[in-house]
Parts: C-alpha cells; structure tokens; sequence
C-alpha cells in the first residue's frame, strides 16, 4: 500500500512539472498580443505588433471572398469573387492586382465573361486563366454554375475568351500541371457527372 501511494505521488509531482514547464514554454514563444488597427485597415491587426520583418501593406480597393488568386512573380492578381452573400450582390467580373515593387493596387479591367466565385484558375506564366464558377444564385436543383472561360494577359492589360471545354457548368476541382488546367467534379454537392476535361495553353511570342 506504502508503494502505491509513493508512486502516484511520484506521478502527481511529475505532472505538475510538466504541466508548468510547458504553459512557460508557451507563453514564451507567444506573440505579443495585437494592437488595435488603425481606421481603414480591413485586417482588423496592426502589423506593427509583429515580429520584425513585417511591411504593413496598403488596404486593397476590395475584399473578396472565393476570388481567384495568383502569383506572377512580381505581382498578386485577384479576380472575380464576391463582396456580399445575396442574390442582390452577385460576384464581381473585374479584379485588382499588387504590385510589389510599387507598393500599390492596380484596377484589372472587366473580363468578357460573367462575374463568379470558385472558378478553376491558374497562372500559366503569362496569362491568368479562369473557367466555370458559381454565379452566386441557388435553385432548389442545381445552383448557378457556369461552363465558359477567360484568360488575362497583365503585360498588355487585356482578356481573350477560352474555347469551349464540352463541359457542363461546375465549379470545380482543378490543378494546374505546368502546361495544362485540369478541371474535374465540381466542389458543390450537385448531380453533376464525374467527367474530366483539361486545358492545354502553349506560349505564344506577341506580335506573332
């Protein structure tokens, strides 16, 4: 009986030491907490509270959400995508890209194709292509999916339609290989068949 009661006080004191130990580790490595944001950031966070390193960027003209987004290299393209969640609000049809050099937002125009949330997308190396998507609306069936596409060049600032895939409208999965968008399912609980298409770009010299 002697034995038993040494050993759960052995385990007791042991846990506690551990249990100690590791909230000061914690705490520790903790970052300070965040100060209050000054008027205009859409982050709700100061940046000046973070560790050193960190640039505060300037608000962009909008916050998305289910936008496309992308890396070139040298600038953050946003398109599409909704500012709201009702049918009186539908997804938007222009976007905004950051420059990183510049420290600043610049309008990307209108695409010809409709506004839309959860589009395939990817960044070729030159062109941002974009296809299918949801146009925000629901039916009791099927929601407001679409089956069409466009590509951007931001180089000269302009769009061009993508050839029709054969697809039914979706807003699907979708990964980009290095030479090829491959679209399949779709992301929403629908009746939509589990076909698969892809998208082969191949670079073109301008002016050629």
């Amino acid at each position: 009986m002697t034995a038993i009661v040494i050993a759960f006080a052995v385990f007791v004191a042991a846990a506690v030491f551990a249990w100690a130990t590791l909230s000061e580790r914690v705490q520790e490595g903790a970052p300070s907490t965040p100060t209050p944001a000054t008027s205009g950031s859409p982050t709700g966070v100061e940046l000046s509270s973070f560790p050193e390193g960190w640039t505060e960027l300037p608000a962009p003209p909008d916050i998305r959400s289910g936008a496309a987004q992308v890396w070139t290299g040298s600038q953050l393209l946003i398109w599409g995508g909704s500012s709201g969640w009702s049918d009186e609000q539908p997804p938007e049809r222009d976007g905004m890209a950051f420059d990183a050099s510049s420290n600043t937002w610049i309008a990307i125009p209108p695409a010809p194709i409709p506004g839309r949330s959860f589009p395939a997308y990817a960044w070729t190396g030159r062109e941002l292509l974009i296809w299918g998507g949801w146009d925000g609306s629901y039916s009791e069936e099927e929601p407001g999916t679409l089956s069409d596409g466009a590509a951007y060049d931001p180089a000269t600032n302009q769009w061009r339609m993508l050839p029709p895939s054969g697809l039914t409208a979706r807003a699907p999965l979708f990964a980009w290989t290095g030479e090829e968008l491959i679209v399949w399912g779709t992301s929403f609980r629908t009746r939509i068949g589990r076909r698969t298409a892809r998208r082969t770009t191949r670079t073109r010299t301008r002016g050629g």
